[in-house]
């Protein structure tokens, strides 16, 4: 049930909560996990929860610097994951499952929330990558996740 899950998740970490209107449709986001929506309803808070939530992981506070499988349904990602050009293993190292980290902005670091409403949130996320080859990438990541509404989905959707 998505409630259970929402009650899940705020004891664990801080959560956004969009909502339509009727408080049917809604998304939860997590800030403190790259701004991954973790799951959704359109059902309300007594309806089925869409995403997958790795509960024991998120329980447990450990970090996994090679990947933080949290679960959800949606979340920022960079490639490529191999390869001379990759941002996940450093210069020199083998290409093997030993030496494969995700990045820390895109793994365990925090995105800052700028704007929230009902409908919406906005993170920024000043981040720093080196690929493989030594090309160093500043970048500011934003990331909006917003509710729409069934007049703009019917829009949209044709």
């Amino acid at each position: 049930m998505f409630k259970d899950d929402l009650d899940f998740l705020r004891r664990h970490t801080p959560v956004v909560l969009l909502s339509d209107s009727l408080d049917r449709a809604q998304l939860i986001i997590c800030p403190e996990m790259q701004g991954r929506v973790m799951t959704s309803t359109g059902e309300g808070p007594k309806g089925r929860s869409y995403g997958w939530i790795n509960r024991e992981l998120i329980a447990s506070g450990e970090n996994n610097p090679h990947m933080n499988a949290y679960g959800g349904e949606d979340r920022l990602w960079f490639g490529p994951e191999g390869g001379q050009f990759s941002i996940f293993f450093k210069k020199g190292d083998p290409f093997d499952l030993q030496h494969w980290y995700t990045p820390a902005p895109i793994n365990e670091e925090p995105f800052d929330v700028v704007l929230e409403s009902r409908d919406r949130v906005r993170f920024r996320k000043q981040i720093r990558l080196e690929n493989y080859s030594g090309t160093v990438f500043d970048l500011e990541a934003v990331r909006e996740v917003r509710l729409l509404s069934a007049t703009e989905m019917q829009r949209r959707l044709n």
